[in-house]
C-alpha cells in the first residue's frame, strides 16, 4: 500500500505513538497538537500519565478519542513508556516526549523512507535543539555532536551503529521510528534506569539491525531555563548517579560476545572513562577507599599512566570517614 492511499486505521494502525507524562499540563497540549497535525495519518496517540498531580489529564482528555490516555501510579519515565509500548497496536513505534513539538511531515517522512529501505528497522530524521537554557538558540544535532560528518547526502543506512551511538549519542529518542518486534526482541526500555534511559535502548537496538539517518529536521527539541526535570540537570545535581549509570549500561554491552573490534575498544574507554570520573567525584567527597577501588577497577579495563598517577595519590589522602 502506497503512502498516496493510506488512511487511518483505528483497529490497526500502522504506527504507534507513544507519549509519557509526568506534571506536564503546561505542554503537552501543544505536543498533542504537533502529532494530530501530522500528514500522514494512520497512526494511533498513546499518552500515559504517570502519576501527574497537576491537570495533565484534563488537557489530554480535552482531545476527545483522538487520544488513548492511559493513566497510572507514578512508575518513572521507563516505566511509563513500557505501559505505553505495551498498549501499542501498530507495527511500527514512534516515540515522542511530553514538551517536544514534531513538524508536520515527520511520520510522512519516515515512512516515504520505509518504502524506499524495507530492510530497515529503525530510522531517524534530524532534530532541531532548543538551549535556551544555556543563553543559546537552536543547533542540529547531528552537526552539534560532530555526527554529520558520517553522513553522506540525505538519507544514510549505519550498518554497525553502536560505535556511533557511544561517541556521538545519536539517538534522540523524539525523532525515530522503530519496529515494534524490535523493540520487543531487546526488552523495551531497562525499568532500573533513571537517567540515560534512551541512550541504554538503542545501545542495545544498535547491535539488532542497521539505521537509516534523514537529515532533514522534522523535530524540535525543547529546553526551557525554568525547568529542572532534564537529565542534564539531574546530572548536574547528583553526578555520581551519572557515572555509576554510564557504567552500568557499559558493563552490559561489555558482556556481549557479538561486539566487533571497533565497538569493544569504545565500550572499553567508556567503560574506564565512566570508573574514573565516578572515582574524582568520590574522591572529591573524601571518600579515599571507594575513589581508590574506583581507580583500580577502570585500570583493569584499560591501562592509563593518569589513572595509575591517581591510585597512588589516594595513598596521600586520609579518607573522611577516619578524619
Amino acid at each position: 500500500m502506497t503512502l498516496s492511499t493510506r488512511k487511518q486505521n483505528v483497529s490497526s494502525p500502522l504506527v504507534s505513538v507513544v507519549i509519557p507524562a509526568f506534571n506536564r499540563a503546561s505542554s503537552i497540549t501543544s505536543t498533542i497538537e504537533s502529532i494530530l497535525a501530522q500528514t500522514f495519518t494512520d497512526f494511533e496517540l498513546i499518552v500515559v500519565d504517570d502519576g501527574s498531580t497537576d491537570e495533565t489529564a484534563a488537557k489530554v482528555q480535552a482531545f476527545g478519542d483522538a487520544v488513548v490516555l492511559i493513566r497510572q501510579q507514578n512508575k518513572g519515565i521507563t516505566g511509563a513508556r513500557n505501559t505505553g509500548l505495551r498498549h501499542a497496536r501498530g507495527k511500527w513505534i514512534a516515540l515522542q516526549d511530553s514538551d517536544d513539538l514534531w513538524l508536520p511531515g515527520k511520520l510522512e517522512q519516515h515512512i516515504r523512507d520505509l518504502e524506499a529501505h524495507p530492510h530497515l528497522k529503525v530510522f531517524f530524521v534530524e532534530c532541531w535543539l532548543q538551549r535556551s537554557h544555556l543563553g543559546s538558540g537552536e543547533v542540529l544535532s547531528f552537526t552539534h555532536s560532530g555526527f554529520i560528518n558520517e553522513l553522506k547526502g540525505s538519507f544514510t543506512t549505519i550498518e554497525r551503529p553502536l560505535w556511533h551511538q557511544i561517541r556521538y549519542g545519536v539517538a534522540w529518542v523524539q525523532g525515530t521510528l522503530i519496529e515494534r518486534a524490535l523493540l520487543e526482541k531487546v526488552g523495551f526500555y531497562d525499568e532500573q534506569l533513571r537517567l540515560f534511559t534512551d541512550y541504554d535502548l538503542f545501545c542495545r537496538l544498535a547491535l539488532e539491525a542497521p539505521w537509516g539517518i534523514n537529515t532533514t529536521p522534522l523535530v524540535r527539541i525543547q529546553r526551557l531555563p525554568d525547568d529542572k526535570s532534564y537529565v542534564s540537570s539531574q546530572r548536574s545535581k547528583t553526578p555520581e548517579r551519572g557515572y555509576q549509570t554510564m557504567a552500568y549500561i557499559m558493563n552490559k554491552l561489555r558482556s556481549r560476545p557479538d561486539l566487533d573490534e571497533r565497538e569493544r575498544a569504545i565500550v572499553h574507554k567508556r567503560l574506564r572513562d565512566s570508573l574514573s570520573g565516578l572515582g574524582n567525584v568520590l574522591l572529591a567527597k573524601g571518600k579515599v577507599k571507594e575513589a581508590r577501588a574506583k581507580f583500580k577497577e577502570a585500570l583493569k579495563i584499560e591501562f592509563s599512566a593518569g589513572l595509575f598517577v591517581k591510585i597512588l595519590a589516594t595513598f596521600l589522602k586520609r579518607d573522611a570517614a577516619h578524619s
